[in-house]
């Protein structure tokens, strides 16, 4: 393990200590994110900017006062996370909720996801990757264009998950993705996205990407002038509408929006005919692919459109103990974790599909947090996952019960069974190691 890896690992055993030892705490999340990115810009001119860097900090989400509270820092020194802990405590006493909130004390997971990745991203060098751009550029050399701009990004991510309930999940991510304008000389620009989490494959595919818009660009050029239809005109959707237009559905059926009165649709309802369903799915790969989500739990299949009817919404752990339903991974980190989790689809996908749509929706995508998968009109995703086949799972009945201060219908029970509601990982005298040899690769006893 290096010595950036240590240092987050190293803060978020700090933190759960302190959040362990706080009597004003009921229960705390804890999370440690590692990332190695790249960023290069591509011109007809060649490389314009490129630029390789390291990024580490911790989040923390603590219940306490009947109130939950959201922090995330870049400054891993003892001092400024005792700073983001203590305003994390004290945020509860402000905000002084009339109604608690509620988590999951009863469940805990131990688990590894290595990615979908054969060979991880930043094995690749910088230099290596801007290369594997400009070969790929070279489909477009016969045409007459204006402009070529491409924007190439990456970036592996290893993600720490602890709780003061005992679960412990690691978690890495290949993602890379570029965007690419073929300006023509005398027609319009041409615009391909693409994005996977299959690490360094990715860049075998670029050739096949730019090739596809070479050719599109070229037969734009050859294509004579014509008038604009007029009347009444049947219109297929490509790809990318037909993704973006269930992505944006999907948010309406996300618990959160639900709540806040946000929403035109509630359970039943019609939104389609017979023959439409709509699963939020878990795919292996694809743009948003995640196997535990913020709340460390695992990402399952949902369907949430059946016969044209709304079955099921998009819950975290709260709104499903609200529902009486089960949660089942959407709570999804936000982009460079400076806001909470919320509740977000994984990878859409609208039945029935073409066989050509099933084949390619392995990982072909447009767009990040909901697109269509290539040569899919049905398909669109935003974060999915499979289960490891290195997971140990310990899961028991879902439940909810409120922060340790709140007010309660009952006696409330005592500090030492609340400790102990599901693992043994946090008991009194436990190493601080034992939460992090869930995997022999970044063993803390050898300190690899």
């Amino acid at each position: 393990m290096t010595e950036e890896r240590e240092d987050v690992v190293d803060a978020m055993d700090w933190l759960l200590e302190r959040f362990e030892t706080d009597d004003a705490v009921a229960y705390a999340e804890v999370g440690g994110v590692y990332k190695e990115k790249t960023d290069a810009v591509v011109t007809h001119e060649g490389p314009r900017e490129t630029v390789a860097f390291t990024e580490t900090g911790v989040w923390l989400r603590v219940f306490a006062d009947g109130a939950a509270d959201y922090r995330y820092t870049t400054d891993l020194d003892e001092e400024s996370l005792e700073d983001e802990a203590g305003r994390a405590i004290r945020s509860g006493q402000v905000l002084a909720q009339d109604e608690p909130a509620r988590f999951d004390a009863q469940t805990a997971h131990r688990a590894v996801h290595d990615g979908w990745a054969t060979e991880p991203i930043d094995a690749v060098g910088l230099d290596d990757k801007v290369a594997a751009v400009e070969d790929g550029l070279a489909a477009a050399d016969d045409l007459d264009l204006r402009r070529i701009w491409v924007n190439y990004a990456d970036a592996h991510i290893e993600e720490w998950i602890g709780t003061t309930t005992g679960s412990t999940v690691r978690t890495t991510l290949d993602r890379a993705n570029v965007t690419c304008s073929l300006d023509l000389e005398d027609g319009p620009t041409v615009r391909r996205h693409d994005g996977s989490t299959e690490g360094a494959a990715f860049l075998d595919d670029l050739p096949e990407l730019f090739g596809e818009a070479a050719a599109d660009a070229r037969a734009l050029s050859d294509a004579p002038d014509a008038d604009a239809p007029t009347g009444e005109t049947v219109v297929a959707l490509s790809p990318r509408a037909a993704g973006q237009l269930f992505h944006f559905v999907s948010h309406y059926l996300e618990a959160d929006t639900i709540y806040m009165g946000m929403s035109p649709y509630s359970l039943g309802d019609r939104i389609g005919p017979d023959a439409l369903s709509m699963e939020d799915t878990v795919h292996a790969g694809s743009w948003g692919a995640r196997a535990y989500d913020a709340e460390a739990r695992p990402s399952t299949p949902t369907r949430l459109v059946s016969d044209g009817r709304i079955t099921t919404l998009l819950h975290n752990t709260a709104s499903a103990a609200d529902s009486d339903a089960f949660p089942a991974g959407n709570a999804v980190p936000s982009l460079g974790h400076g806001q909470p989790p919320r509740i977000h689809a994984r990878h859409l996908a609208s039945n029935p599909a073409t066989p050509l749509a099933r084949r390619s929706a392995r990982r072909r995508t447009s767009t990040s947090n909901g697109s269509a998968t290539r040569g899919s009109a049905t398909s669109s995703n935003a974060s999915s996952g499979r289960a490891s086949s290195r997971r140990a799972c310990s899961t028991r009945r879902t439940s909810t019960r409120r922060p340790r201060n709140a007010p309660t219908a009952g006696p409330p029970s005592s500090p030492s069974k609340r400790r102990t509601a599901s693992t043994t990982a946090n008991a009194p005298g436990a190493s601080r190691a034992s939460r992090w040899t869930t995997n022999p690769r970044y063993c803390r006893r050898c300190r690899r």
